[in-house]
């Protein structure tokens, strides 16, 4: 019996790989089990940051799921026992999760085009086993740009209040990205299978956050440090070689600042090494960006006295966001791209398109207009509501105050999501096969040596990506002296390209059924 019923998949984000005997939600390739220390497998087996996102009319949403413990450890209820759902940017219902074989009906107010992201109790290791609408039709909302988040227990979302407020998710939501957190806490050792996964693990993002738990959990010299780092940063740039990748230092822990560990390295000393490898790497990738963990967090922003709290982790996902943010239009493209691959893979006629090497490309072809995001805005405030549960049957949301985890609202206003707004969406556009013209800049990016956020930025609003077109996809019609093969791939018709996205994003629709 697999681990992870079929009916939900269209719906979940969140998540790479396939089940693992009774691990329904792995967030390291099973494949890589047996080549990582096995408090690392332990870790990848919590769901953390997988989700729920649909589209639709419906009134609500109801879930049958399992749950499969209660021990919450450390973190006690911010690993994570309720259903949260957001739509444009605000909570909007929040029900709590029983142990065992459940029912939740969630309500979906507000805009039915916008994204409804329900996240799931993750602390009890849910499994969700179908997904219904109420009073109307509900579809998988449209795909993101995916990135990859790899660190510690920071990453993983210590000392959030819940999971909704831990940063990767809070990056994720703001600006419209697939986050798949790959946040293993205690257990950061920079591993070179992880790296090789993760190289191998299609994405338009990659952000690293390591070092606060190299102090002590396992202890790292600096020297062992700065090999790791390297050789990690260096096999996920492998697999990655254009896409950003961002790399953040140990953020505050105050007891560990000055203090040796067993091999004579305070945090201080592994922090400047986490800089000093990656402004060496910078000198030749202008694509490597750094943030200095350290001016992103003060001791009050942490829960502990190591772990960061909701204003912490919103400290940290709005460092991350201001690298990002600038990528924005380039992230949407390459997504573009590798989703038009993906349907010449998976469409029988075009398959050994994708698969025949390309040959060189005349340099008379030319670059066609310029690709504009489609910004989303914020939709309404709709009210904000959390769970109770009925006895007598299903668990049913009702309404409550204002999410104290919202944060205040910046002068800009919430971040535009960096994919188009859902329903009908715009035609891709056709497959490149020519490379970018000599001396062309690359837009939205840093400088040599990346960015690096080397201030608080908690405050600092965040606005719209950059849609100026600079990054630009070839004509076919331009291409005469291509292979027919490759051209043929190339002038793969809009609605071609609209079934592949209809079949993957919106092809699936769940009818209405009786409340």
């Amino acid at each position: 019996m697999t681990a992870r019923p079929q009916q939900p998949e269209p719906f979940v984000r969140g998540w790479v790989f396939a089940p693992a005997g009774t691990v329904a939600y792995p967030r390291l390739h099973p494949q890589e089990s047996d080549q990582v220390p096995g408090d690392v497998w332990s870790a990848a087996t919590l769901p953390v940051g997988v989700r729920i996102e649909v589209v639709g009319d419906a009134t609500a949403v109801r879930l049958r799921y399992r749950t499969t413990t209660a021990d919450l450890g450390y973190r006690g209820d911010g690993a994570g026992c309720t259903f949260v759902v957001f739509r444009s940017g605000r909570r909007i219902a929040e029900a709590p999760a029983v142990l065992g074989d459940g029912e939740v009906v969630l309500p979906l107010v507000g805009d039915p085009d916008q994204p409804a992201v329900i996240y799931l109790p993750e602390g009890m290791r849910p499994v969700v086993h179908q997904i219904q609408p109420v009073d109307g039709s509900l579809r998988p909302a449209p795909r993101q740009p995916r990135c990859l988040i790899y660190g510690d227990a920071v990453t993983q979302g210590w000392l959030a209040s819940s999971p909704v407020g831990s940063w990767s998710t809070v990056v994720g939501r703001t600006l419209g990205l697939d986050v798949c957190n790959m946040g293993y806490a205690g257990t950061t050792r920079l591993e070179p299978a992880v790296a090789q996964m993760m190289a191998r693990t299609p994405a338009e993002a990659v952000v690293v956050a390591v070092g606060t738990g190299c102090w002590s959990k396992p202890p790292h010299s600096t020297a062992l440090l700065v090999e790791e780092l390297r050789s990690f940063l260096q096999l996920v740039r492998a697999g990655h070689a254009r896409v950003p990748l961002v790399v953040m230092s140990p953020t505050c822990r105050p007891a560990a600042e000055d203090t040796p560990n067993v091999f004579g390295a305070t945090l201080t000393d592994l922090r400047r090494a986490v800089e000093d490898v990656v402004t060496d790497l910078a000198t030749s990738d202008n694509r490597l960006a750094l943030i200095d963990g350290s001016a992103v967090l003060g001791p009050e922003e942490l829960a502990d006295g190591t772990y960061p709290d909701d204003e912490g982790h919103k400290r940290i996902a709005a460092a991350v966001r201001k690298v990002l943010v600038p990528r924005g239009e380039e992230m949407r493209q390459a997504a573009v791209a590798r989703w038009q691959e993906e349907m010449l893979a998976n469409t029988p006629a075009y398959a050994h398109m994708v698969q025949a090497p390309k040959p060189p490309v005349p340099a008379r072809a030319k670059a066609s207009g310029p690709a504009t995001a489609v910004p989303v805005g914020p939709g309404p405030a709709p009210d904000v509501v959390a769970g109770v549960a009925d006895a007598s049957g299903p668990v049913i949301a009702a309404p409550v105050g204002p999410d104290p985890a919202a944060g205040p609202a910046t002068p800009a206003g919430p971040a535009a999501p960096i994919a188009g707004p859902a329903g009908p969406a715009p035609a891709p556009a056709p497959v490149s096969v020519a490379p970018r013209p000599p001396g062309e800049p690359v837009r939205g990016g840093a400088g040599p040596g990346g960015a690096a956020a080397g201030r608080r930025s908690g405050d600092d609003p965040v606005g719209p990506t950059s849609g100026d077109g600079n990054d630009r996809a070839s004509e076919p019609g331009d291409l005469p002296d291509v292979p027919e093969a490759i051209a043929a791939a190339a002038r793969v018709t809009a609605a071609a390209a609209e079934a592949y996205a209809a079949a993957t994003t919106r092809g699936l629709v769940l009818g209405a059924v009786p409340a």
